[in-house]
């Protein structure tokens, strides 16, 4: 598993890898978090190759503005 982000302030072009990554949420949020990606894993299995990546503003409308958004993407060695 890889991690890659863009930084809030960009200042250079990206995305970089990142070694950690941090979720400052309450329970409810993190929960829905721990949904999506069930539900990512489970898409990727079910559509095999034809999965290419997935994003959290695209599925969860409640998840809005000023939240980062949340991206599970196939790896590049699966195709």
């Amino acid at each position: 598993m890889k991690a890659f982000g863009y930084p809030e302030k960009k200042t250079k072009s990206g995305p970089w890898e990142m070694r950690e990554v941090t979720f400052v949420a309450d329970p409810e949020m993190i929960r829905r978090l721990a949904d999506f990606l069930e539900d990512a894993a489970a898409r990727m299995e079910s559509d095999g190759d034809r999965f290419d990546h997935l994003h959290l503003l695209d599925v969860w409308s409640a998840w809005g503005r000023g939240l980062p958004d949340v991206i599970v993407a196939r790896p590049a060695d699966a195709a």
